[in-house]
């Protein structure tokens, strides 16, 4: 946000008439750059800011600041104020009781980002099937960490 602001400064602040720099030295290898790089539009990296001189900017800024204030505000007290929901009642109830169900478990495909809900026991099954495989996993006979 700060750097909106920023850029609203500066265009502000150069908005002014063009001075122009007809004087260019090629003394050292800095002013050489520089020319170079003036010359392809491009420029050094710089953080100046300008002083605040321009009043109707600087209200601008103020009111953006005040209301984004207070509609950080109004959501912090009404966190999905403005928002619709897009599942009717008996929707939301359904999808509300599957979240709360304790032998489902939620997780995330492997591909594609969609949601895969699998049933708890069939997950755990399978979590133990892997480990009792001994071409995939090795028990181990003490605690390793302690070497650590």
């Amino acid at each position: 946000m700060e750097l909106f602001f920023r850029n609203l400064r500066l265009k502000s602040f150069f908005s002014g008439p063009q001075v122009t720099d007809t004087a260019r030295s090629f003394s050292n290898e800095t002013n050489k750059t520089q020319l170079i790089l003036k010359e392809v539009g491009l420029q050094n990296r710089n953080s100046f800011t300008p002083l605040t001189t321009d009043v109707v900017v600087e209200s601008y800024i103020k009111l953006v600041k005040n209301y984004i204030n207070k509609l950080k505000s109004r959501l912090k007290i009404k966190p999905f104020l403005g928002v619709r929901p897009n599942l009717n009642k008996k929707d939301r109830m359904q999808l509300e009781m599957l979240l709360t169900h304790k032998d489902l478990i939620f997780k995330a495909a492997d591909k594609g980002g969609a949601l895969v809900v699998l049933d708890k026991g069939y997950d755990v099954t399978d979590i133990l099937t892997e480990l009792m495989d001994t071409n995939v996993s090795l028990k181990l006979t003490s605690d390793p960490l302690k070497n650590i």
